[in-house]
């Protein structure tokens, strides 16, 4: 058995087993209300919108009835602000200038033809009509794709770092802040995805995480597991190169890491697929540093990297810290008689 090789188990493995993780409200109530985070996933994923002002190009979506699908648009005739096609009318403002060469002409046969098209408002015309947002959800099985107006708020893919380099205090913020970025992704009606990554060979991803109670259990029981091992993210791109070339193709991804990669941080063909996407797509990759602040590698693979979280490392720490001595006293007081407890 080849313990070195590309195919073998070597030490920079990890095993995906529960790490004990568990949230703790006053760390996530602090990070649901942190203003660079906020700013950052407000920035994050792109979307059709009838305010956006930026071209892109979607997936086509149907119209849904409920209000917490993801927000699309489609063309609404009662809102004409700009020419989307030609239609028939009998409108004089709207008519092509085609038609009002037959009105201007010196026969008499096109004149009469002209009116006869007026009354019958079948003149060759400018068809007037604006955008306007709607619930939407996507259409199964299709690749094509249409140009819409896109503004942000759209898909995220979450890429979570659980090497062994995260574990301990940089784990638990990462987390906490993965939760407090689904739970808001959610709140505004967004898809989010979420990989867990240590080595090339160890990324699981979560699934559509719905915003129910069975998802909010499914995405905590997910989050308690980490991998250790060595630190490699091209599990976790491969995991999102085929979503964002499938049913999330608007999305930008969030890496969340301490940066502790290889340099070069992926092969020349994982960056040229990435490259292709960021042509096609807009995909944008952005960095969010955990215990660093600044990462080569991280810079070499992201469109951006942020390390605000540096800000709150020590409140992380004394949270966390808290936390434990409130759970070993609560499990000490538990095998104290009761009238001892107090």
């Amino acid at each position: 058995l080849d313990m070195q090789g590309e195919d073998g188990f070597g030490i920079q493995d990890g095993i995906w087993q529960h790490s004990g993780w568990k949230p703790m409200p006053e760390l996530q109530h602090t990070l649901s209300n942190m203003p660079e985070l906020r700013e950052l996933l407000s920035r994050l994923g792109r979307r059709p919108s009838a305010e956006g002002k930026d071209p892109r190009r979607f997936r086509p979506r149907k119209r849904s009835n409920s209000r917490e699908d993801m927000m699309g648009v489609e063309l609404d005739p009662l809102d004409p602000t700009s020419v989307s096609g030609l239609t028939r009318s009998g409108s004089l403002t709207l008519m092509l200038p085609s038609e009002a060469v037959l009105l201007c002409s010196s026969m008499r046969s096109l004149r009469w033809l002209f009116l006869a098209k007026k009354a019958e408002s079948k003149l060759l015309s400018y068809e007037l009509s604006g955008w306007t947002d709607i619930p939407t959800k996507p259409l199964p099985r299709t690749r094509r794709s249409m140009q819409l107006p896109s503004a942000a708020g759209g898909p995220l893919i979450i890429c979570l770092d659980t090497s062994y380099s995260m574990s301990g205090v940089r784990e638990n913020l990462a987390k906490a802040v993965v939760l407090a970025c689904v739970t808001a992704a959610h709140t505004q009606g967004r898809d989010c995805r979420v990989v867990s990554f240590s080595s090339a060979s160890n990324a699981v991803e979560s699934g559509n995480i719905t915003c129910d109670a069975d998802g909010v259990r499914r995405l905590l029981e997910f989050l308690s597991y980490s991998f250790g091992g060595g630190t490699d993210v091209t599990g976790a791109l491969n995991f999102a190169i085929d979503a964002l070339e499938n049913d999330l193709a608007s999305s930008d991804l969030l890496l969340i890491t301490d940066g502790e990669l290889p340099n070069p941080p992926v092969s020349n063909e994982i960056l040229a697929k990435l490259e292709m996407l960021r042509q096609q797509t807009g995909m944008e990759i952005h960095g969010l540093l955990v215990g660093k602040k600044e990462s080569e590698s991280l810079d070499l693979l992201c469109t951006e990297v942020h390390n605000f979280l540096s800000n709150y490392e020590s409140m992380n720490g004394a949270t966390y810290s808290s936390a434990r001595t409130t759970l070993r006293l609560s499990t000490a007081l538990s095998f104290l008689p009761p009238e001892r407890r107090s």
